[in-house]
């Protein structure tokens, strides 16, 4: 499965076996525990998906940190325990609460079929699963918590958890199909939590208000953003600034533009002012000025590997020599304004950079 392989069990089982030491039998779990018991069920972001070579695709996976263990019935059991799930811990209790998940996921795959989030298609199966099961009865007899007064009986409960079993007994013969369908969930929910916070950040002041006291590598870019939060053109620019910080590559300057950029006009996020103008053309001066700022802008990456530093420092050095050669070329024209691209606190930051740099090769540049 795509460089996925399946667990352990013994570990998995010594494993468990210490997490029930931190809960006593019978007791109430007040979390989910098979998801929210360790801190590594959902990994911190997704991955770029890889495919292999017969086609299958990582994507699904990618969300957890452990989707071994839900490759097969028999990985995830060896995974369960009382700590994990009321179902073994208070089997009753872990029933009704069963019946309530499966309550909203009935609800929700019908409604997101009509919404057109889900493909009908998916809907329509589980829908032949709940009614030839008669799940919706099943699960209001279950369902002490929702359904705390209703009419049951021996007969009824008796009825109910056989209905239910089987529902067991079809998800594991379709376990591919089903764990499928969890695993693209899963990621979505992970991947839909970095874009709403995407989308929230771009409010207007919020992404700089709430990194107020947030140290950054871009200093001089977020102290410029602090003097007008609102401002769209200084949020790019300090992102921009931190981009590089990370990367340590600087982008080549001379790379052409998307074409949509080439008429980006730097807005306010709460403004309504969509209005495009025409750009002027850029001078020489203008273009090695805009080179120069984006050399100042460099920071040693925070990295301690050797080659991601290394890196950096060549990339950086031929920049900065490539930088000194336009400048001199342009000095034949122009000798003043070269003289004033590279004042004395540029070559200052270009020496200190390189300094830091040496430092953490070990001066082995």
């Amino acid at each position: 499965m795509l460089g996925i392989q399946m667990a352990n069990p013994r570990a998995r089982i010594a494993k468990a076996k210490a997490g029930a030491k931190r809960h006593e039998p019978g007791k109430k779990l007040y979390i989910n525990q098979l998801v929210h018991g360790g801190q590594d069920f959902f990994a911190k972001y997704p991955g770029k998906a890889v495919t292999s070579s017969d086609g299958a695709s990582s994507a699904r996976w990618e969300a957890l940190q452990h989707p071994q263990r839900f490759l097969s019935p028999e990985a995830l059991a060896a995974h369960l325990d009382y700590t994990k799930s009321e179902l073994i811990n208070r089997p009753g209790i872990g029933l009704s609460e069963l019946s309530g998940a499966l309550m909203n996921f009935n609800d929700m795959l019908v409604q997101g079929a009509s919404a057109k989030v889900f493909h009908p298609e998916l809907s329509a199966r589980w829908s032949a699963i709940w009614e030839s099961l008669n799940l919706q009865s099943a699960c209001e007899v279950l369902n002490d918590h929702d359904y705390p007064t209703a009419d049951r009986s021996s007969a009824k409960i008796k009825a109910s958890v056989k209905s239910i079993c089987k529902l067991g007994q079809t998800l594991r013969e379709h376990w591919n199909d089903w764990a499928s369908v969890f695993g693209f969930m899963a990621c979505g929910t992970l991947d839909l939590t970095w874009l709403l916070t995407l989308g929230s950040l771009t409010c207007a002041g919020v992404w700089a208000e709430r990194m107020d006291q947030v140290p950054m590598a871009a200093g001089d870019a977020k102290a410029t953003l602090m003097n007008d939060k609102q401002s769209g053109l200084s949020l790019i620019a300090f992102l921009v600034a931190e981009a590089h910080a990370v990367h340590g590559v600087r982008l080549c300057p001379d790379t052409p533009a998307p074409a949509a950029s080439a008429v980006f006009v730097p807005v306010k996020f709460d403004s309504d002012d969509d209005q495009v103008t025409e750009q002027p053309a850029t001078s020489k001066q203008t273009l090695l000025e805009e080179k120069r700022d984006y050399l100042w802008q460099t920071v040693v990456p925070r990295t301690k590997r050797q080659e991601k530093i290394r890196q950096f420092y060549d990339a950086f050095v031929s920049e900065v020599e490539a930088f000194y050669a336009e400048v001199n070329e342009f000095g034949a024209q122009d000798a003043i304004a070269a003289s004033s691209l590279v004042m004395p606190e540029f070559r200052a930051h270009v020496k200190r950079i390189k300094r830091e740099a040496k430092h953490k090769l070990g001066d082995d540049c």
